[in-house]
Parts: C-alpha cells; structure tokens; sequence
C-alpha cells in the first residue's frame, strides 16, 4: 500500500484507513456515476470527498503499478499543481493505493467536500438562466489562464466545473483532475480544441468565442469557427460510439437466440 498525505493532513491517516476497509457501508454517496464511487464522510469534523476509482482491469493493474501514475496520484498532483498556480480545486487531502499480486488494485483520492456550490451546466444548457453571459466569461477566463500556462483540461465538460459565489466574488473550482495534458510551449493546436464538450449554439459559442478572441488576440470568426468545429467532431463521436453500442447489443443478443 503507498499512502501519501498532504503536509498537515497526516493526523487523518487513520480515521481515513478505518472509513476506506467499509467504505462501501459508510458516508453519504455522491453523484450516481457507475464507474467511480464517490463518498462524503465526516473525519475529525470536517467534510471530506473520498473518489473510490474502478478497480484497472489485468493490463492497467501492471501500467499503474509500473509504468503510470494512478489516477488518484495524478488527481491529488494536478491537484498542488493548479493551487501552487492560484487556481481553485477542493484543497487536496492524500492519495493511496492498493496493490495486489497483479498490480494496482483500488485507488483513492481524498479532497476537502466543497460546499454550497453549482456547476457549470445549468449555465451552458439552461437559456434563460440568470447572468449566464457572466458565468460563460468567467468560464472562458479560467480556461484562458490554463492555456497560458500550456495546461490543458482533457475532459473540459461543464460538470467538472464547480461555481461558487461569496462576499460578492466568483471562483470556479476544478474537479476531476486526472485528466490533464501539459503542453511544450509554442504548440497552440490543442486550444479551441479544448472546449470541445460545449454545445454548439450560437449563444454559448458567441460569448466563449468573443472572450477568447479579447484575451488571445485571435480573430473572433476564427476562434468561433473552431469551437463549432470541435463540437461537431465531439458529437459526431457520441454518435459513433452510440452506433456501435447497439451493434454490440444487437449482436449479444443474436448469440444468445442461437443458443437456444
């Protein structure tokens, strides 16, 4: 096992072992995803977010454990990175891992629980939602300051965005960081490509496209044409991988009729 806490997180060490060998029974589960369980418990009074990764199948267990950080390594990394860099992320806590004879086994990552906050996706899919060419410029600033510093947010979609307003200021807080490419300098391609998991209307486009373009110094009708560009190959990609679900269902299910 590799345990690794932040520096004044260690008194936590072992209420954290205790809650993680019954994590299933303890804490309040949050979100409903079905490939990570997610898990808000109370430790020494504060609030805690423990992300349980899927068990790596029989390949991923000897890369993780050999050749790749974990996920919940580079979560709790990626995590010091953005706050050494000024930018909001619940304050990371520790990562473990889990090894077993083939690898890596389970991975955790634990953050403070952020509180009294919304994501971004009410703001980019709701219409009439209130001072949304706000949020959007917020948004696209956020975005803006990482590409500054050639990082690159890979799964860029509006719920790993957390909003939260007080005494008046805004801060957008980054979850789900995993998933984060840094870029040498001087290679600009991936950029617009970055907010290829916004919807394509006009609306969205238009307040993302126009900000950037203030910010970077781009033409608006190239930046605005990229970003349309990037969410047409998004969708056109959904749209295959829905294609071959039902490919693959139609064909489990042919097996088993000729079975019988």
């Amino acid at each position: 096992m590799n345990e690794v806490f932040s520096t004044g997180c260690e008194q936590y060490k072992n209420d954290v072992d205790r809650i993680l060998a019954d994590l299933d029974s303890v804490g309040e589960r949050v979100g409903n995803g079905d490939r990570n369980l997610v898990k808000k418990v109370i430790v020494q009074g504060r609030h805690l977010n423990i992300k349980s990764f899927k068990r790596p199948n029989l390949i991923n267990k000897v890369v993780y454990r050999y050749f790749r950080k974990s996920k919940a390594r580079r979560s709790f990394e990626n995590a010091h990175f953005l706050m050494r860099n000024g930018f909001h992320t619940p304050v990371p806590i520790a990562y473990i891992e889990q090894y077993d004879v083939a690898g890596l086994g389970r991975s955790y990552y634990i953050s403070e629980q952020l509180e009294d906050y919304f994501t971004l996706q009410p703001v980019v899919y709701d219409p009439e939602f209130r001072r949304k060419e706000y949020f959007l410029k917020e948004y696209t600033r956020l975005i803006f300051s990482l590409h500054q510093l050639n990082v690159e947010i890979i799964d860029n979609s509006a719920g790993n965005f957390l909003i939260k307003e007080e005494n008046g200021n805004t801060a957008i807080y980054l979850v789900d960081l995993n998933r984060m490419n840094f870029h040498k300098k001087g290679d600009n391609d991936w950029k617009l490509k970055n907010f290829w998991k916004m919807p394509a209307d006009h609306f969205t486009t238009d307040v993302i496209s126009k900000e950037y373009a203030r910010l970077s110094g781009l033409k608006y009708e190239d930046v605005y044409a990229a970003l349309i560009a990037a969410a047409a190959e998004f969708e056109a990609g959904r749209a295959k991988k829905r294609q071959l679900k039902k490919l693959f269902k139609f064909y489990r299910r042919t097996n088993i009729l000729t079975l019988i």
